[in-house]
C-alpha cells in the first residue's frame, strides 16, 4: 500500500487581506485577536508556457508566496519548467500528482517535503535548494523515480529520502558530521548515487539498497574526516539495508563506514571489468563485508571494533603509503573483535591492526616499518619488516610461521595490566629488538617472552648489541636486572629472570690535560661496559669495545678530546659477562 502523504502545515484555501478576528471588552483594557489564513497550495496549470513568473500558469492567476506548497497535477501540456523568478522563493512543500516533470532553473528555500506520487514515470527536481528543518523527500509511486539533480544544502536538520522503487541522486547532498540523509526503502526500493552526483556529510541507510553507480561519470561520498556512512542497525534482519559500490574509489578516506547486523557492504560487481578497489576512512560494526577477489584500503584511524563476516579473496590494506612528495606514511586502522572468517591477506603499511580478543585464523599478515600490531587473538601467519608488535593483555597467537627483522620492535610487558606474551607455530627472532616493560608489580622472578610450538631460532638485540643466551639488562624504575634465557622449557620459551635491583659503579673522571681526560675505572666495573653517545644524538648509545677485561684494581682509558660538543657516559651491565 502507498504511503499516504501528511502535510506538515494545514494547507487551505489562499491567504487575504480578511482576518477572523474578535473583540473582548473589558473595563480597564480592549484586546483584539487576529487569525490569519495558513499558506495556500498554489497548482500547476501551465496554460501559457513553461515559466514560473507567469501568473497564468497558476491556478487563480497567482504566482506562489512564502510558505505555499506547490502541486503539479496530471494534465498540464507545459512540464519542463523553469523558476526564472529572481527572488529567492521559500516554499513548504512540492508535490508531483502528475507525471514527467522538471523542475528546473534558480534556487529555491524549502521548508517542508518534496513527494512524487504517481507510478509508471519519473519525475526530476534539478534547482538548488536549501532546507530549512526536517524534510522528507519521498518517492510513493511503484516503477517510479525521482531524480534530485540539483544542489541540497542542509542547514541545521537532516533529510529522510524514501522510497518503494526508486530516488535517483545525480546532484549534491551537502550536509555535515551530525547533519545529513536518511535512506529508507522498503525490500524493493533503492537509491542510486549516478552520474556526478555527490553526497556529504553522514549518511544512514536505515532499510533497502543504496547503490554507487557505475557510469562513464560516477557519484562518491565525501565529507569532513570522521562523516561517517551507517549501514542497517541491530534491530532489523539481516542483510535488509546495503551499499553496493559498482566501481572502485567511490568513497573518499574522510568517511567512516560502520556496518550493523542488518547492513551489507558490498564490494562485488560483476560488470566491472577491472578489480574492485576501495578506500575508505575506516571500517566498523557487526554486519557483512563483501570483498570478492577486491582490495578494501583504510585510510584512517577508527578506534571502534569489526565483528561482522569478511566473504571473499581479496585482501586488506591497512595505512597508505607516503603521498607524492610527502615523508609520512598516513596511518589506517583495524579493530578485530570476534573470529572474522577472512581467508584473505592483511598488510598493514602504516598504522594499526588490533585484536581485541579477534582473530584472523586464516588471514597471513604482513607488516611494513610504521605498522603496529598489538592485542590477544590469532593470526595465521606474520612476516614483520620493521614494525611494531605489543602482545597482551593476554597471548597473540601466530598459528604458523612468524618472521622478525632486526628493525622489528617487540614491546613485551612483563607484568601489570597489559602483560602479554608472543607465542607462534615457529619463531625467527632475526635480532629484532625487545622493549621489555616492567612496572614492578609482580610477585614472580621469571617473566615469558616469547613462546614456540616446535622452533625457535635467533636472538634479539638491545640497541645495536645482540642480546646472546645469559646476557643482561635493566629494565623498570627502580631499575632492576633480568637474565635473558632462549632455551627454557625445552627450548620452546624466551624467558627473563629477574635477579634484584641494579646498581652501577662509580666512575670517576679526571682531566689529563687540556685536551684529554681519563675514567679511573674501578675492579668492581670490570664486568660492566662503558657507553657513550654520538655527539650529534645524544639519545642513541653505543660502546666501541670499552673496556677490556683487567684484573688490576684501576684502569685508565684516555676517552676523548675536551671539546664540544660533549658525549654523555653511562655504565651498563653486558649482554653477556665480560664481553
Amino acid at each position: 500500500m502507498t504511503k499516504p502523504f501528511v502535510f506538515k502545515k494545514n494547507l487551505v484555501a489562499r491567504k487575504s487581506f480578511c482576518h477572523t478576528y474578535a473583540l473582548v471588552l473589558s473595563s480597564f483594557l480592549a484586546i483584539f485577536a487576529f487569525q490569519k489564513c495558513n499558506s495556500a497550495t498554489c497548482i500547476w496549470t501551465g496554460t501559457q508556457n513553461n515559466l514560473w513568473s507567469n501568473s497564468a500558469n497558476w491556478t487563480n492567476g497567482i504566482t506562489p508566496d512564502t510558505g505555499d506548497s506547490l502541486v503539479f497535477p496530471d494534465g498540464p501540456k507545459y512540464r519542463n519548467l523553469q523558476n526564472d523568478r529572481l527572488d529567492i522563493l521559500s516554499v513548504s512543500n512540492i508535490i508531483f500528482n502528475g507525471r514527467g516533470y522538471t523542475l528546473g532553473g534558480n534556487k529555491i528555500d524549502l521548508t517542508g517535503d518534496i513527494v512524487s506520487v504517481p507510478s509508471l514515470s519519473t519525475n526530476r527536481v534539478l534547482f538548488p535548494i536549501d532546507v530549512y528543518g526536517p524534510a522528507t523527500f519521498q518517492n510513493q509511486g511503484y516503477f517510479n523515480q525521482l531524480e534530485l539533480g540539483g544542489e541540497i544544502n542542509l542547514n541545521s536538520d537532516p533529510i529522510t529520502l524514501e522510497t518503494i522503487s526508486d530516488i535517483k541522486i545525480s546532484g549534491t547532498i551537502r550536509g555535515t558530521i551530525g547533519v545529513g540523509t536518511i535512506l529508507h526503502s522498503n525490500s524493493n526500493g533503492r537509491f542510486t548515487l549516478a552520474e556526478d552526483g555527490r553526497m556529504y556529510g553522514d549518511i544512514t541507510v536505515a532499510h533497502g539498497n543504496l547503490i554507487l553507480s557505475y557510469t562513464l561519470s560516477h557519484g562518491f561520498i565525501d565529507g569532513a574526516r570522521g562523516t561517517r556512512l551507517i549501514i542497517g542497525n541491530d534491530v532489523d534482519s539481516p542483510m535488509s539495508a546495503k551499499v553496493q559500490t559498482q566501481r572502485s574509489n567511490l568513497i573518499t578516506t574522510k568517511v567512516e563506514v560502520i556496518v550493523n547486523g542488518s547492513g551489507v557492504f558490498d564490494m562485488v560487481a560483476p560488470d566491472y571489468p577491472e578489480r574492485m578497489e576501495q578506500t575508505i576512512g575506516g571500517i566498523a560494526g557487526t554486519g557483512l563485508i563483501n570483498l570478492g577477489d577486491g582490495k578494501l584500503i583504510l585510510g584512517s584511524t577508527l578506534s571502534e571494533a569489526f565483528s561482522g563476516v569478511i566473504n571473499g579473496s581479496g585482501d586488506i590494506q591497512i595505512g597508505l603509503p607516503a603521498p607524492l612528495g610527502a615523508t609520512s606514511k598516513i596511518n589506517g586502522s583495524l579493530v578485530v573483535a570476534g573470529d572474522l572468517t577472512f581467508d584473505g591477506p592483511v598488510n598493514v603499511v602504516s598504522g594499526y591492526l588490533s585484536l581485541a580478543n579477534g582473530s584472523l585464523s586464516n588471514s597471513v599478515v604482513t607488516m611494513e616499518s610504521g605498522g603496529h600490531l598489538d592485542g590477544s587473538g590469532s593470526i595465521k601467519s606474520l612476516s614483520s619488516d620493521g614494525a611494531e608488535i605489543t602482545p597482551g593483555p593476554g597471548t597473540l597467537r601466530v598459528l604458523n610461521d612468524c618472521n622478525l627483522d632486526f628493525w622489528t620492535l617487540l614491546w613485551a610487558h612483563l607484568d601489570g595490566p597489559k602483560k602479554g606474551v608472543l607465542h607462534a607455530g615457529t619463531l625467527n627472532l632475526n635480532s629484532a629488538y625487545l622493549g621489555a616493560i616492567y612496572e614492578g608489580v609482580a610477585t614472580e622472578s621469571s617473566f615469558t617472552v616469547a613462546s614456540t610450538d616446535s622452533g625457535l631460532s635467533a636472538n634479539f638485540r638491545l640497541d645495536t648489541v645482540i642480546l646472546p643466551e645469559g646476557g643482561w639488562l635493566v629494565r623498570g624504575d627502580p631499575p632492576t636486572e633480568f637474565q635473558i634465557t632462549y632455551g627454557a622449557n625445552a627450548g620452546h620459551e624466551v624467558v627473563l629472570t629477574r635477579y634484584g635491583e641494579f646498581s652501577a659503579p662509580t666512575l670517576s673522571v679526571r682531566q689529563l690535560s687540556t685536551t684529554e681526560c681519563i675514567i679511573e675505572w674501578p675492579l668492581e666495573a670490570h664486568d660492566f661496559f662503558l657507553q657513550h653517545t654520538n655527539p650529534e644524538y645524544l639519545g642513541g648509545w653505543t660502546t666501541n669495545g670499552l673496556p677490556a677485561p683487567a684484573t688490576n684494581a684501576t684502569v685508565h682509558f684516555v676517552i676523548e678530546s675536551n671539546t664540544t660538543p660533549w658525549r654523555l657516559y653511562r655504565l651498563t651491565r653486558p649482554v653477556s659477562p665480560f664481553q
